[in-house]
Parts: C-alpha cells; sequence; structure tokens
C-alpha cells in the first residue's frame, strides 16, 4: 500500500513538472532581503497600519520574503495574522504554511502547530482559496503533519478545480492515471 501512495505522489508530481522535494508550493519564502526600507513599502505599511486588510497582507509577504525590508518572520507573522483575522484569504494561507512549518532557522515565526495550521487552512478554504485548498490537499497526499489520506486530497483538489485551477486539474489527472496504473500491476 505505500508503494501505492509513493507512486501516487510521484505521478502527481510529475504530471504538473515538479520534483517530489517540491510537492508543497506553499508561498513562503525566506530569502534575504534588502537593508533599508523602500518609499513604496512606507506607503503600504501606512495603509496596513489604518486596518485595510490587503495591504496587512502584502506587509507580511514583504516582510516574510525580505522584499523592500529586511526579511523578518516575526514581523511577517504579526501582518499574517492580523489580516488573516479580517478574513483576508491569502493570509489565512500563508499563516497556515508557517504554522506548519515552525520556527525558521533563526528561531523567528510561529512554533510548529498543525492543528492552528489547518484551521487557518480551512478558513482560507472556505472562501474558495484554491492555494489554500491544494495546500490541504498536498497535506492529506503526502501524510505531511496529518495522516495519509488519499481520499480527502481529492476532495480538496476536486473543490479547487471546480474553481477553475489548473494544478489541482493536474494532480488529479495524476492521482487517476497512478490509481489506473496500480489497478493494471493486480491484474
Amino acid at each position: 500500500m505505500r508503494k501505492f501512495y509513493i507512486f501516487c505522489i510521484a505521478a502527481c508530481c510529475f504530471a504538473v513538472g515538479v520534483s517530489a522535494s517540491e510537492h508543497n508550493f506553499v508561498r513562503v519564502a525566506h530569502a534575504k532581503g534588502s537593508q533599508t526600507e523602500k518609499p513604496e513599502f512606507k506607503s503600504l505599511l501606512a495603509k496596513a497600519e489604518k486596518g485595510d486588510a490587503k495591504a496587512q497582507f502584502k506587509v507580511g509577504v514583504k516582510y516574510s520574503l525580505g522584499e523592500d525590508v529586511p526579511q523578518d518572520s516575526d514581523k511577517a507573522v504579526k501582518w499574517y495574522k492580523k489580516a488573516a483575522k479580517k478574513g483576508e484569504p491569502l493570509a489565512q494561507n500563508n499563516l497556515a504554511a508557517l504554522y506548519m512549518k515552525g520556527k525558521d532557522k533563526d528561531g523567528k515565526g510561529v512554533a510548529k502547530d498543525v492543528k492552528k495550521g489547518l484551521t487557518w487552512y480551512k478558513k482560507a478554504a472556505e472562501q474558495g482559496s484554491t492555494v489554500a485548498l491544494n495546500n490541504l490537499a498536498v497535506h492529506y497526499l503526502t501524510g505531511t503533519g496529518v495522516p495519509q489520506d488519499t481520499d480527502k486530497a481529492v476532495e480538496y483538489f476536486t473543490k479547487a478545480a471546480e474553481l477553475g485551477d489548473e494544478m489541482a486539474k493536474d494532480y488529479l489527472k495524476g492521482i487517476k492515471k497512478a490509481a489506473e496504473e496500480k489497478g493494471g500491476e493486480e491484474e
């Protein structure tokens, strides 16, 4: 059975053109960025400080990536939380990803908390975030942080595909192909 799941994951990754180590396409990076704030960032930060959820999310991204500001996972978490609590689905997704991963190599960010991560992914998915739906599906497909459950993965991929997400459609094709090839092995 384990061979089937590994084959299924490999087939899905092949279908979307990524290596098995790249299967989790969470959009949270940890690159070093510039050491000074740029004027565009200051304008964005002012909007975020006034409570604009989209601006708060964007500030979180800037700190995650180290783009226009020094990379700072603690500040990224702060801004993602503010936006996520206001219902911003992309912030909910990125906050979920940080909870699933845990602290960075410098000890910054949030402690690993799979339950909180899944909760935030689900909140984003309930709002139709295909990124969150795909991330949930990949976690269930691979058994990363959750019990492996191909049926649940297919359910989340199907929801994302129904919303027009091409990556989810490719994963579903890969899962179907792997199941067909597995069926052919048993004959």
